[in-house]
């Protein structure tokens, strides 16, 4: 290799060192950037289960109803067949 190809390298590898360097200011900022992506990670995870609840409870109450017509149902239908056995 002749040394102006070896100087051309090197001169190459520093400038692509030089743009790879982290400073403790860049880490600074990367920090300051997930802690706040954390936060509102935690903010979206909080209102994703109050949702959740609010939505359990409208369920737990439908369901409830549900259970309620069909103990209705079950007796209006067996009243209806016994009378119509008695009747016979």
């Amino acid at each position: 290799m002749s040394p102006k190809q070896a100087e051309a390298q090197a001169e190459a590898i520093q400038e692509a060192l030089e743009g790879a360097a982290v400073t403790k200011a860049d880490l600074a900022d990367h920090r300051a950037e997930l802690r706040t992506e954390l936060a509102e990670l935690r903010d979206e995870i909080a209102e994703l289960r109050t949702e959740m609840r609010t939505d359990i409870t409208e369920l737990r109450g439908k369901l409830a109803l549900l259970y309620w017509m069909l103990g209705f149902n079950l007796a209006l239908t067996a009243s209806v067949l016994a009378k119509l056995l008695i009747v016979r």
